[in-house]
């Protein structure tokens, strides 16, 4: 990868190496994509349907690194909404932490899904974004939450905190009732 002259690279080549074998390659890959900006949400969003996993993944943690800035982040927030639903839990998870750190509007409506996941990591960042995002909808679904089956102390964490987070005691008593 050191040889490789980033800036000279077009923008198929670059999401190209979202999918390269070495590690510090795909890093060096998803921060020229993210540097980039605008100009690279057309080859992000072909990356978002891959065949490839890593090109998905590393689609995924490009737009979460975009989501924050004031020029894409409506975009970039809209094409992390559409790989909430990927088959993959690690692409659903990344997608779900990428919206924990958006400027444009999260609905909690995007995120209740993720809460009944079947991956465990997948409901543990759901439940931390609502609690970042002080989502006080997902309030019900959360203490629910709380009650399911073999629910991992990891996971208990996250949704326990996640209600501290959102701050809103009135709202957990009112659902608590």
């Amino acid at each position: 990868g050191l040889r490789i002259n980033w800036s000279q690279l077009s923008g198929a080549v670059l999401t190209g190496l979202l999918g390269d074998g070495r590690f510090a390659v795909r890093q060096r890959a998803i921060e020229e994509c993210s540097r980039r900006g605008a100009s690279m949400l057309p080859q992000l969003q072909a990356c978002l349907s891959s065949d490839q996993r890593l090109v998905r993944l590393g689609s995924v943690w490009t737009l979460a690194r975009m989501v924050w800035r004031s020029d894409v982040s409506q975009a970039a927030t809209d094409m992390l909404r559409g790989t909430l639903q990927d088959p993959l839990p690690e692409i659903r998870q990344a997608a779900c932490l990428g919206l924990s750190v958006s400027t444009a509007k999260v609905k909690s409506a995007w995120i209740a899904p993720l809460l009944d996941d079947a991956d465990a990591g997948v409901r543990r960042q759901a439940a931390t974004t609502g609690g970042i995002l002080r989502m006080t909808k997902l309030i019900p679904q959360l203490l629910s939450a709380l009650d399911r089956a073999g629910i991992d102390r990891s996971e208990e964490h996250a949704i326990v905190y996640a209600l501290i987070e959102i701050a809103d005691s009135a709202a957990v008593r009112e659902a608590w009732d």
